[in-house]
């Protein structure tokens, strides 16, 4: 049976801990801009390999839950949190992110990157992830944004659901936030997330050289590297954003 692009995207991440473009530097900022401390709950929908909270955890002393759908990600999740010595903080749950029920505003910080695919949107996670912060919690959503236009026509229907940063300060607006920080990708992190996803498919291919679905990962892995090289490196962007209440006049 041919593998599920979930089943692939596994194949790809066994060197990686951050499953998108930022670095290890960059996720120590986001938690300094977000000034943590002890005790702040934080849930990330589509937590990956749950880095973030990993090291969140060990140096502001959060506590949380991630979700994620793929028992790989759990699973690789829960064991970086026991080495880290943070799994008695840190929830792990395996669910579709969008049928996790949340009590109303019991995080501090609703966190979701790379992942709006998860309510379909841009605007619908602002909207899937809203109720879990109380009046001054914060949103803190990675998304993918179109550096320039106009995106050549193939690779702007791959992605239709993105847009250029001003669109996504224009939704979050009508959505009734503003924006408080952004911390871009730089291309040298957009290389490492690339070149891991290219690591691990060839180390998976060396290491299968008769499976039955081979052909498969080749031309997942070569997709990969074609989309990047030819559109992705120009045009597509990657950033996280950090959102509040708008403030009253």
């Amino acid at each position: 049976m041919p593998f599920t692009d979930m089943e692939l995207y596994d194949l790809c991440e066994p060197f990686m801990e951050i499953i998108n473009p930022l670095r290890e530097e960059q996720v120590v900022q986001l938690g300094d801009v977000l000034k943590l401390k002890d005790g702040d709950r934080i849930i990330d929908f589509g937590c990956g390999k749950a880095k973030f909270m990993a090291m969140w955890s060990k140096a502001h002393g959060i506590t949380g839950t991630g979700i994620d759908v793929r028992e790989h990600s759990v699973n690789t999740a829960r064991e970086l949190l026991e080495k880290e010595g943070v799994a008695d903080r840190i929830d792990i749950i395996q669910i579709k992110g969008d049928e996790h029920v949340v009590e109303p505003g019991s995080f501090d910080i609703a966190m979701c990157i790379g992942a709006s695919f998860i309510w379909g949107g841009f605007r619908e996670t602002l909207q899937g992830m809203k109720n879990a912060i109380g009046p001054n919690g914060r949103l803190v959503i990675g998304e993918p944004y179109w550096i320039k236009e106009p995106v050549p026509e193939p690779y702007l229907k791959e992605n239709p659901g993105f847009f250029r940063e001003i669109d996504i300060l224009r939704i979050a607006r009508e959505e009734g936030f503003d924006m408080q920080y952004l911390i871009r990708s730089s291309e040298q992190g957009w290389d490492e997330y690339e070149g891991g996803n290219m690591l691990g498919l060839t180390h998976w291919l060396d290491n299968n050289p008769d499976h039955p679905d081979r052909q498969q990962v080749i031309d997942w892995m070569h997709k990969l590297q074609d989309d990047y090289l030819t559109y992705g490196r120009e045009y597509l962007g990657f950033a996280v954003y950090v959102f509040h209440r708008k403030h009253e006049p």
